[in-house]
């Protein structure tokens, strides 16, 4: 089952003098952008796929939720990646992880 309360994501642009392309947004291992049981490897991907963000929309939202398979008590590791037209930071990657409650 999935977790009934996710966890925020924001992604800012903070030059906002210039315009930020985020051409995607990705979730790997049990963590998905629906809480809807069972998930399906389209909920790792950020709709819309392509972002921009610029003085006018500097940040956009979701949130992350965690869907564990087994109710073993278990750590699941994955990873938020953001890949974007940023010329110093084009490919981010962030740890994730979360434990399952045993039955």
């Amino acid at each position: 089952q999935c977790s009934a309360v996710g966890q925020p994501v924001q992604i800012s642009n903070t030059a906002a003098t210039s315009t930020l392309t985020v051409t995607s947004v990705t979730l790997t291992g049990r963590f998905y952008f629906t809480n809807v049981w069972p998930p399906s490897p389209a909920d790792q991907t950020w709709v819309p796929p392509v972002i921009t963000l610029d003085d006018v929309t500097p940040s956009q939202s979701n949130t992350v939720y965690f869907c564990p398979d087994v109710p073993n008590g278990a750590t699941y590791t994955g990873n938020l990646i953001v890949v974007s037209d940023d010329p110093n930071e084009g490919f981010l990657t962030f740890n994730l992880s979360g434990t399952e409650l045993t039955p």
